[in-house]
């Protein structure tokens, strides 16, 4: 009979280990924006429209993976970022993303942060809401760009 308790208990245990040990590395907004300026991996940043967006997965416990196209609507930080380009968003689950955002409608601001590539083309590194930027983001809180 304590067979049994024991062994529950360890997979019990050893399931919670998994998704707890999943997002281990969990990176707050505002510290992934510092980390990637004072690392060098933050190239550059803009302030984008989303064009259209689409779910691109069935929905997975509380994620629902979409993809979304955007342009650029002002240049914040660098030079010769591409003017269109799309991303996505909604492929982890709340245990790893400090936020799931909702699937953006066509005229949403967001603030895109990008990095670049072995081959020198930019590319989305992280990406959130515009009023997510300003509250994670010191220099758009002091800018004023909104």
């Amino acid at each position: 009979m304590h067979t049994r308790w024991f062994l529950a208990g360890i997979a019990l245990a050893l399931g919670t280990a998994s998704v707890a040990g999943a997002c281990a590395v969990n990176i707050p907004p505002a510290s992934r924006i510092e980390y990637g300026k004072a690392q060098g991996t933050i190239e550059g940043v803009a302030i984008v429209s989303v064009t259209t967006a689409r779910h691109i997965a069935e929905r997975q416990a509380d994620a629902h993976p979409w993809q979304a196209h955007a342009a650029i609507v002002e240049m914040v930080e660098g030079s010769a970022l591409p003017e269109t380009f799309q991303f996505e968003r909604g492929c982890g689950s709340s245990a790893c993303e400090w936020n799931l955002p909702a699937l953006p409608q066509a005229g949403d601001r967001w603030v895109v942060y990008f990095w670049k590539d072995r081959s020198g083309l930019f590319r989305p590194w992280l990406t959130m809401p515009m009023d997510e930027a300003i509250r994670f983001d010191p220099s758009f809180a002091k800018s004023g760009k909104h």
